[in-house]
């Protein structure tokens, strides 16, 4: 009976260190993804910077003026995944839409936080619903037609 208890402890700690195989693998496949999306934030910035240095993008010299400020750590990640999400995306999406998609690459992050970020960052995002709409819906900006 004791050696039994004793082989069931083993095969509980073996699959537990494959367990934790896994939980490894996981994160390090999430964290490429969120490095991906930061480069991927960063090209389209560099991409809309050349733009208004060429004027193309805004063509309002007073716009080209404005400075850029750096987002906040938990902002530019959420800013990337939206922004990644929404390029593929060319008709407006619901804000739930966009959250769902933000779930999951991050269950942490609140329907609240998404449309926050949507509805601050109006440099990225354009809410393109009639007021009267019950549900937003969301474009990214570098899409919409002038």
């Amino acid at each position: 009976m004791a050696r039994m208890q004793k082989q069931n402890q083993e095969v509980d700690f073996g699959a537990g260190e494959d367990n934790k195989n896994e939980l490894e693998t996981e994160i390090k496949e999430k964290d490429n993804k969120i490095n991906l999306l930061q480069q991927t934030l960063q090209g389209l910035q560099k991409q809309l910077l050349e733009l208004h240095h060429k004027g193309g993008a805004l063509g309002d010299s007073d716009k080209m003026k404005k400075e850029t400020t750096p987002l906040p750590g938990n902002d530019s990640k959420l800013v990337a995944i939206v922004s990644t999400f929404l390029v593929s995306h060319p008709y407006a999406v619901s804000t739930e839409a966009v959250w769902n998609h933000v779930n999951t690459i991050d269950s942490s992050v609140q329907l609240q936080k998404v449309e926050k970020v949507l509805g601050e960052y109006k440099d990225c995002f354009n809410c393109v619903s009639i007021d009267e709409e019950p549900v937003k819906k969301w474009k990214l900006v570098a899409l919409q037609s002038s």
